[in-house]
């Protein structure tokens, strides 16, 4: 709807020029919330663990977000947390941890670790993309 003499702005996409890596080791998972957030504007990178997520980040340190969904085989998020600000290359990227009920008390650790979000899942898809853009653009006006 446009009112007379106003102009109509379209707003920017959430995730406009944002990239954000996807840390699930159930695929379907991963293509999901891909696609949820590459509708938003946002890039996509997906690893199928922690050990994986590393080796990512480490070689493209330009990640701005990671969304880390547990649990995973191989790290806990607190570990994962503590991982990303310890290490220089990826210390100012933002974690979102998507915890169950049953991982909530790991999940709250990973925030005393860093972690910028902690959701419990089930989750609605476009609350992430929207606490994602948050935090993300909050991150970069404070750097």
């Amino acid at each position: 709807m446009t009112i007379p003499g106003h102009i109509h702005v379209r707003p920017e996409p959430l995730g406009s020029g944002l990239s954000v890596l996807i840390v699930d080791g159930a695929e379907l998972t991963r293509r999901m919330l891909g696609s949820r957030l590459a509708r938003h504007g946002f890039a996509i990178g997906e690893a199928v663990d922690g050990a994986e997520a590393a080796r990512l980040l480490t070689d493209q340190p330009a990640t701005d977000a990671v969304v880390l969904s547990t649990p995973l085989p191989d790290t806990g998020p607190a570990a994962f947390a503590a991982w990303l600000a310890l290490t220089p290359a990826t210390a100012g990227i933002r974690l979102v941890v998507l915890a169950d009920r049953d991982g909530w008390a790991e999940a709250a650790d990973a925030y005393r670790q860093g972690a910028a979000l902690v959701l419990e899942k089930p989750v609605d898809l476009d609350l992430v993309a929207h606490k994602l853009g948050s935090i993300s653009r909050q991150a970069a006006a404070g750097a």
